[in-house]
């Protein structure tokens, strides 16, 4: 399965990394049953990291619009209020995903944040989680 579900326990950090070649519906599914999961295992809130930087930037944008509609529903909404989201690739993919989730009709969280890579993501979550500290 193209997806890696990464889960940093003492830091309630979440690294979902899709990796190509992509298929959006049982990608979506997986991460969002292994998120689901997680979730009911606790109380806490933890900072999930979506990893699209090994996706093609080529990617066809019927497929961008596709995995947006994961991010409605109950579901999406229920992992959202636990979750701070950050996005990590190449601008052409993680731009739009990241105007999109701010908007009414998707219920997902807004992307606080947009990293070229893993450790600039950590290095901001650190950042968040100090300043809120």
């Amino acid at each position: 399965m193209p997806l890696t579900f990464e889960t940093l326990l003492d830091e309630k950090i979440v690294i979902i990394t899709f990796i190509k070649p992509v298929q959006i519906d049982e990608d979506m599914v997986t991460m969002q049953r292994n998120m689901a999961e997680l979730l009911a295992s606790t109380d806490d809130h933890y900072y999930t990291v979506y990893d699209i930087s090994g996706l093609d930037e080529d990617l066809p944008f019927g497929d961008l619009v596709q995995a947006l509609g994961y991010l409605r529903g109950d579901r999406a909404a229920q992992i959202a209020e636990r979750t701070t989201t950050l996005l990590v690739g190449p601008p052409r993919l993680v731009n739009p995903i990241a105007a999109a989730s701010g908007q009414f009709q998707y219920e997902a969280a807004e992307v606080v944040s947009i990293s070229n890579t893993i450790p600039q993501a950590l290095e901001q979550i650190r950042l968040l989680k100090a300043a809120t500290a």
